[in-house]
This record gives C-alpha cells, sequence and structure tokens, in this order.
C-alpha cells in the first residue's frame, strides 16, 4: 500500500477539488488569462493563496509548447536605461506569469552572432525586447524571425514598421535642453554625440542642430565629437570632453548623448579647473540616478525607459496585433545645477539641500 506524503506541494488538482472546479479553471486563474467568470476567479485566487500554491512552469512551458520566458537583448548590460527597463519589465513579466532573462551580445565579435543562435536553440524565449542599437542589426532580427520569436524594438532607426516599437520624444527633450541653454545666455555650443547608427544619437544631435539654427547659431560651427564605443563609455566620455574643449571659440554650454557622457564632461572640466555652470554648461539625457551625486548635479531629460518596457512586456505576453504598433512617449527636462547655479542640490521630493 502506497504511503501518503504529508506537506508535499499542492496540485492543480488539489486545488481545483477544493475549489469545486477544473484544473483548467485553476490553471487559468493562476496565469491571469481570461475566460474565468469575476466570482470564480475571486474563489479561486483565495484558494490559491491559501493553499499556498505556485504553477510549476516547467510543465506549463511542456504543455503549452512554451517556455514562458521573455529576454531583453542588449549589447550592453551596464547601460543604466537597461536597468530602468529591467527592473520594470521584472514587474509586468512575474504578474504574468513569465519569467525574464537578459542576454548581452557584441556583435562586433566574430561568430557572435552563431554563438547567440546556438544560445537561443538550448534555451529558447517566447518573446524579446531588443534594445538599441541592436535593434537595427537585421541579421538579428531575422535570426528572431527565423526561430520564431516575437519581439519588439526599442528606438529603432531602421524599417520602424518591421515590428512593434516603442519610442520616447528625443526631439522634443533635445528641444527643451536646448532651449534652457539659450534662456541662459549661451550661444556657443558643443555636443558630445553618441554611436553612429543608432537612433537616439541621431534625432538628438540633428534635433539640436535645428534648434541652435533657428536660434540663429550656424550648425556648422558647432563642434561635434562623437563617442564611438558605448562599451568604453566612461574612459571614451572623458575623453572625448577633451576634444571638444579643444575648439576655438571655446563652448561654454555642452549638451551630451546622455548622463553617462554628462558625468564623463564634468570630470574632464574639473580636471582642468573649470567651473560648471559658470565656465561650462552641462546637459546630459536620460534621467540617470547617479546624476544626482555629481558635483553638480546634471541636468538631464527623463526619458520614460520604464514606461517603454512595461508597453513592449504587455505586448509580448498578450496575443500578438494583425499590424505592427509604434509607441510614443513624452519626455520632461529637469534642470539642475550644472546649468544653472541658481539651483540648490535636490535629491527629490522632501529632500531638498539649499
Amino acid at each position: 500500500m502506497p504511503i501518503a506524503v504529508k506537506n508535499r506541494r499542492p496540485t492543480l488538482d488539489d486545488v481545483a477539488a477544493r475549489a469545486g472546479v477544473s484544473a483548467k479553471t485553476v490553471a487559468r486563474v493562476a496565469n491571469g488569462e481570461s475566460g474565468v467568470g469575476e466570482a470564480t476567479r475571486e474563489k479561486v485566487s483565495q484558494i490559491i493563496r491559501e493553499m499556498n500554491f505556485r504553477i510549476n512552469h516547467s510543465a506549463r512551458a511542456l504543455a503549452a509548447s512554451r517556455t514562458y520566458s521573455i529576454a531583453i537583448i542588449t549589447g550592453w548590460v551596464p547601460a543604466y536605461y537597461i536597468t530602468q527597463m529591467f527592473e520594470a519589465a521584472e514587474r509586468i513579466s512575474t504578474r504574468r506569469g513569465f519569467q525574464l532573462v537578459l542576454r548581452q551580445i557584441d556583435l562586433a565579435e566574430p561568430g557572435a552572432l552563431d554563438d547567440f543562435a546556438a544560445a537561443l536553440r538550448r534555451q529558447p524565449v517566447d518573446g524579446a525586447l531588443v534594445t538599441a542599437p541592436l535593434c537595427d542589426d537585421f541579421a538579428l532580427l531575422d535570426l528572431l524571425e527565423s526561430e520564431g520569436i516575437r519581439y519588439v524594438r526599442h528606438s529603432p532607426l531602421h524599417e520602424p514598421e518591421r515590428t512593434d516599437a516603442v519610442y520616447s520624444e528625443e526631439a522634443d527633450g533635445t528641444r527643451l535642453v536646448i532651449d534652457h541653454l539659450i534662456e541662459l545666455g549661451h550661444r556657443r555650443f558643443g555636443l558630445l554625440s553618441g554611436p553612429s547608427g543608432h537612433f537616439s544619437s541621431a534625432v538628438r544631435t540633428r534635433s539640436a542642430l535645428e534648434r541652435l539654427a533657428a536660434a540663429g547659431i550656424v550648425p556648422s560651427e558647432v563642434p561635434i565629437v562623437q563617442i564611438s564605443a558605448t562599451s568604453g563609455g566612461f574612459r571614451a566620455s572623458f575623453q572625448a570632453a577633451a576634444a571638444i574643449m579643444k575648439a576655438e571659440p571655446r563652448p561654454t554650454a555642452l549638451f551630451c548623448f546622455n548622463d553617462l557622457v554628462a558625468a564623463g564632461a564634468l570630470a574632464y572640466l574639473q580636471s582642468i579647473g573649470l567651473n560648471t555652470p559658470r565656465d561650462v554648461a552641462v546637459a546630459g539625457f536620460g534621467n540617470a540616478d547617479f546624476g544626482l551625486l555629481t558635483t553638480p548635479q546634471i541636468t538631464t531629460v527623463r526619458q520614460p525607459n520604464a514606461e517603454m518596457a512595461v508597453a513592449a512586456m504587455e505586448w509580448l505576453t498578450s496575443p500578438a496585433s494583425a499590424a505592427p504598433r509604434l509607441l510614443t512617449f513624452p519626455v520632461d527636462l529637469i534642470t539642475r545645477a550644472s546649468t544653472d547655479a541658481r539651483i540648490g542640490i535636490d535629491f527629490g521630493p522632501g529632500d531638498s539641500v539649499t
């Protein structure tokens, strides 16, 4: 006679028997799926909590021929916006019964795409959020499509309607920064731009030059130094600032591709004895938390990376749409002491220092 095992994990059938419903109904409730009446959903949810029931993801994936895994694919994990996106995406994926994985790929490395393809076959995923600039690598996109993996692109530059994509108002954010600097009296600008082939870099640089031209500043006279290697961000930013400050006449305002570049510029300016913002104002983009800890704090644009990740995850964990969707999110200018010395230290609501 079999020995009963006490304190074993409850199964779908256990919950179903206690709730008086089918195991399929329990699975729908546990996975957050539709097709269950509200009263039944509440009853089953209560019993799931009481019995401390947890869905078996391996069995679930096997039965459904799915992995219930979503990947964020990036070329550089340390990028701050990746942290912002991952945190938000993790909350949504967990809530919807999916597991989130982070995949880094350096397509400049020989054989990187083949290695990535092999890794996908060993550990497949149902969908992917592909971040810039990888979202414009057609070989990578072709690979995902050949493996039957749905994907959402983050700020693609080319073929935006190839699939679902999320954007932020890059041009509006740039205009806000340039207008702010012009209002402070600046006429000599320098641009520290991002990598070529990067949507955000292209839009921010173009929009800055257009706004400067509208203010009567000749775009061809604005020095531009490009940060060519995102993986060498800290050193490259410092070196780029050193290069742009050799321009004649010397810029009094620097608009930087992101906050990491702005931090590198601040470090360089301080190293040569220049005061920010008295001698040179510095503005970034992205609202990275470390911009609150620099001296001075960095004026920036809040880019809604978390909201963009949430939208992407909601698409990827729901049935596919008939046509590609493009969603653009607004941005906000955050002025701090790196451009305006009158602004005191501010770490957020209720935590200001003047």
